[in-house]
């Protein structure tokens, strides 16, 4: 089995783009970060796009973040830079 080191924002970006499960370049940025702390994870786009969620800021005004769409992102949040909040989904 052949494995690649995702090490950059960038390369979790195209990965993510290619099994059209998208997700922002910041988002990406704040899943490099936060994996970069365990070891010898694998790489699963779907896995990714079933644990975590990235919403617009404008999307969540309107309604408290714990009731957004029925989902519970009382767990990991990040506010990422672009305006977007990317949270866990477990």
């Amino acid at each position: 089995m052949l494995y690649v080191k995702i090490d950059s924002a960038n390369l979790l970006y195209e990965l993510m783009l290619e099994a059209d499960r998208p997700f922002s370049y910041e988002a990406c940025e704040a899943l490099i970060n936060f994996y970069d702390g365990f070891d010898d994870v694998e790489f699963d786009a779907i896995a990714i796009a079933c644990d975590w969620n990235e919403v617009k800021k404008t999307e969540v005004e309107d309604f408290h973040l714990d009731q957004l769409e029925g989902r519970n992102i009382n767990g990991l949040t990040f506010y990422l830079k672009n305006g977007n909040i990317l949270f866990s989904s477990y």
